[in-house]
């Protein structure tokens, strides 16, 4: 075990070792850290294939360099060595965010929301980072996605919907994009719902606003992003996340789309070809990418449910609970 392990198990001792080496392994931290690229997600699910085969856990790579050198290691051993030498760099900013409140979660922690895994598979990303109560992320709730630029008709749809989830106690879940997304959410917090926020980018700043460390402290409001906490806008990021909005939820209802572009489409089209959550689209002529997805399969958002959300919620998919033929780390 490195020297600089020790250094980040002594400045994180809350996170577990699996944690830790997937930290090392999968994450990024900006400027500072931009000598070595760290493992894809389709790089990290090789590596879960490898360790299962031979029955280790993340953290064995720790104990000895030996593990790099077996002939049927599928990376180079020199870039994983060097990767998990990056204590250093990682401890002092992980410990800043710690600090703030927040938390890292990864695929090997029996915290990380079981929903994900069961609908997203080897998508679902090896790390999180948030900020606020972990509990609610189990607990699924309405997605509440749509364009940035939003008319007065699509925002007063959106306050109905986010207020009527409040009421009934369903967690609105959205990705913190200005439009419909910040209109979701800080219509179900005035009301006393709670808000699930997926962000790609600028976690660590988000979270030390007023008004959401209000709501955090408050339990209200989670905060959590796939990318490190000071992450900066990157359009792919922002399509990434997308597929973890959709994974938490038992139904999505888009406000507004662009027709054939954009994250909306784009995760909508993503869910009717790999996650099969119910999706609602609001139903308006003048929004012909609104039209155009209800064409592809999506439901037209009835009137009734604008102020009664459960009708959404009884058309979800029936998912089991079982995580059978999976290891932790999967």
């Amino acid at each position: 075990m490195t020297m600089l392990y020790h250094f980040i198990d002594f400045m994180t001792p809350n996170l577990s070792p699996d944690t830790k080496a997937i930290l090392l392994l999968c994450s990024s931290w900006g400027k500072k850290d931009n000598t070595l690229k760290p493992l894809t997600l389709t790089e990290y699910n090789k590596l879960t294939d490898w360790l299962r085969q031979k029955e280790l856990r993340p953290s064995n790579l720790f104990d000895s360099d030996a593990h790099f050198k077996n002939p049927s290691f599928p990376f180079e051993s020199s870039r994983f060595s060097s990767l998990l030498n990056r204590g250093g760099i990682m401890a002092v900013e992980l410990e800043r965010w710690l600090n703030t409140g927040g938390w890292v979660i990864s695929r090997a922690d029996e915290e990380y929301p079981q929903r994900l895994k069961q609908t997203l598979g080897k998508n679902a990303p090896p790390l999180f980072f948030g900020i606020g109560t972990r509990y609610f992320l189990s607990t699924g709730g309405v997605a509440l996605v749509g364009s940035r630029d939003i008319s007065e008709e699509g925002q007063e749809a959106t306050q109905r919907i986010s207020m009527g989830c409040a009421e009934r106690q369903i967690t609105v879940i959205s990705g913190g994009a200005r439009g419909v997304d910040q209109t979701a959410m800080q219509s179900a917090l005035e009301a006393g719902g709670k808000v699930i926020g997926i962000l790609a980018n600028d976690l660590a700043r988000t979270s030390v606003t007023r008004i959401c460390r209000d709501y955090i402290e408050g339990e209200k409001l989670v905060l959590l992003s796939p990318f490190h906490p000071n992450a900066r806008f990157q359009v792919w990021n922002a399509m990434a996340r997308n597929k973890v909005i959709y994974g938490l939820s038992d139904a999505a209802v888009i406000i507004s789309s662009s027709d054939g572009k954009g994250g909306t489409w784009e995760g909508a089209t993503e869910n009717f070809r790999k996650w099969h959550i119910p999706l609602f689209v609001r139903k308006d002529l003048s929004l012909p990418g609104n039209l155009r997805l209800i064409d592809k399969g999506a439901f037209p958002l009835p009137e009734e449910a604008y102020d009664n959300p459960d009708l959404l919620l009884s058309r979800s998919l029936n998912r089991s609970s079982s995580t059978k033929g999976k290891t932790l780390f999967d």
